[in-house]
């Protein structure tokens, strides 16, 4: 009897040292996505989900990467690179309603609480975009850092010159807008996805 009952806690208790190395499995945490085995957070917005932070992997220069890189990255099921139609959304839960020029967002919506030159953003739209600006070729060079937050899309506006979201503060209290790259430059890069 006492053998059986010594048997059955040996059982309990290795059952219960499995069940707990299942537990240890890693899981990617409630509003993050994992690209490239780094989580990122999103953010729900409109009806979106955004990544709340600009992507980090490999091959960036100063944080910004050309439209060959942003197209080449293995994203999960379901998220892309944006298009303009998700910009023109993003923009319109900011307050947008129509043209290229989106005068009538609020711009303060979507950017960080910190880091620009002349006013900082609400960030109530937890959208976070950080004034970075964006780099040209040749060089790089790096212009606009503090004034303007820059996001490559995956839509074209003529061959070879990509749209990218511009967030523009050169006074208070700026503005949004899209507009053009060539494919030589370089900028942040955001992903999105539906929900």
């Amino acid at each position: 009897m006492r053998k059986l009952i010594y048997i059955s806690l040996v059982v309990i208790i290795s059952a219960g040292a499995c069940s707990k190395k299942n537990e240890t499995t890693v899981k990617t945490p409630a509003n993050t996505v994992s690209i490239g085995s780094v989580n990122y957070n999103t953010v729900v917005i409109g009806t979106q989900t955004w990544t709340a932070t600009n992507y980090n992997g490999p091959g960036a220069i100063g944080g910004f990467y050309t439209i060959a890189q942003a197209t080449a990255i293995n994203l999960p099921a379901g998220w892309r690179l944006p298009t303009q139609n998700d910009f023109t959304n993003l923009l319109k839960s900011a307050g947008a309603t129509l043209g290229n020029y989106y005068d009538d967002a609020n711009p303060l919506e979507l950017m960080s609480i910190t880091g620009w030159s002349v006013v900082n953003g609400t960030n109530s739209l937890g959208f976070n975009a950080m004034p970075l600006g964006f780099a040209v070729s040749p060089g790089p060079t790096y212009i606009n850092s503090g004034t303007n937050a820059v996001f490559w899309s995956s839509s074209l506006l003529v061959p070879g010159e990509p749209i990218v979201l511009i967030i523009n503060i050169p006074s208070n209290p700026g503005d949004v807008y899209l507009d053009k790259l060539i494919t030589s430059d370089y900028a942040s890069i955001r992903f999105v996805k539906d929900n």
